[in-house]
């Protein structure tokens, strides 16, 4: 048998109503809100849930990341649609009540799921924020190539950059394990020349021709 479970989150308390694929309710308790709690006191039933619904709220995003984490099934349901289900299905409305009705929700498939973002996720949005924010960011953004993460990284690596004398000593702060090369400067020139040198075939056609003008 499937079991299907309600969730009203306030502050410190959440109201916990359990129901079976029948309608019928198995459990009704309050504990505190915390995640290790809630997932105690449905770990202790041993049975299987089929799904297990919270309102989307200031601490859904927290307690739905903790429940998937502990492989339970929880879905955050759409505000503004389940208050409007419990309002027409409710008397009076207490937390209890609440709790009782979002089961019943979950057991018949009567609600909208919201996605919720991860905790990596919102860190990675934290760190956009950070950067739009940041006036240097924004301003190494503008160079062809530079992202957020090049921008924040350059930013978080350089950090002030008056402690530099010269431009070429960045490269030593960000790598400082790192040997200086020795330039080489006149082989540099010989095979800048090299590089620039007439071919031999447009030699020999001017030889011909000095030599013809000449004659």
């Amino acid at each position: 048998m499937v079991y299907f479970v309600g969730l009203d989150v306030s502050v410190k308390t959440t109201s916990v109503c359990v129901v079976d694929d029948g309608g019928k309710v198995i459990l009704e308790q309050k504990v505190s809100t915390d995640p290790a709690d809630i997932i105690a006191i449905l770990t202790s039933l041993g049975v299987s849930f089929g799904r297990i619904g919270i309102e989307a709220g200031p601490l859904s995003q927290w307690l739905v990341s903790a429940l998937t984490v502990a492989n339970l099934p929880v879905i955050c349901a759409e505000t503004r649609h389940m208050k409007a289900l419990l309002t027409a299905q409710q008397i009076s409305k207490t937390d209890r009540s609440d709790a009782r009705g979002i089961a019943q929700m979950m057991r018949v498939g009567l609600f909208k799921p919201v996605h919720v973002k991860t905790l990596v996720a919102q860190e990675q949005r934290m760190l956009l924020d950070m950067v739009r924010g940041d006036l240097v960011c924004r301003r190494l953004m503008t160079a062809p190539g530079v992202g957020a993460v090049v921008a924040l990284t350059y930013r978080a690596t350089v950090d002030q950059p008056q402690r530099f004398v010269h431009s070429r000593a960045v490269g030593r702060a960000c790598r400082p394990d790192a040997k200086a090369l020795p330039v080489r400067r006149d082989r540099l020139r010989r095979r800048g020349v090299q590089m620039w040198r007439r071919p031999a075939t447009h030699n020999a056609l001017r030889s011909r021709t000095l030599t013809a003008y000449l004659q």
